[in-house]
């Protein structure tokens, strides 16, 4: 009823524009579903290190004071593998 007093008229689609749609959609789907999968294939994210005192991974790993007190901190704690939490 308020169609008829505004004049107006809802857009007609043939039915030839809804498949071009849907093919378009389908086709840019496909495309970003292509990069994700490349992205993951040659793992362009940034390595992660440790930076505590200018020490890399390794020398901290080497360091015996650093892993007995990282050990004596764990052993105080909880690990909530679940949600990725540690409760101390």
């Amino acid at each position: 009823m308020l169609a008829r007093k505004l004049n107006w008229e809802a857009p007609v689609i043939a039915d030839g524009e809804i498949a071009n749609m849907l093919r378009r959609a389908t086709m840019i789907l496909g495309g970003l579903t292509a990069l994700n999968t490349i992205a993951l294939i040659i793992n362009i994210s940034l390595p992660v290190g440790a930076a505590v005192g200018g020490k890399t991974y390794k020398d901290l790993v080497a360091d015996p004071d650093f892993t007995s007190a990282v050990q004596s901190v764990v052993q105080k704690c909880r690990v909530n593998v679940d949600i990725a939490k540690v409760i101390c």
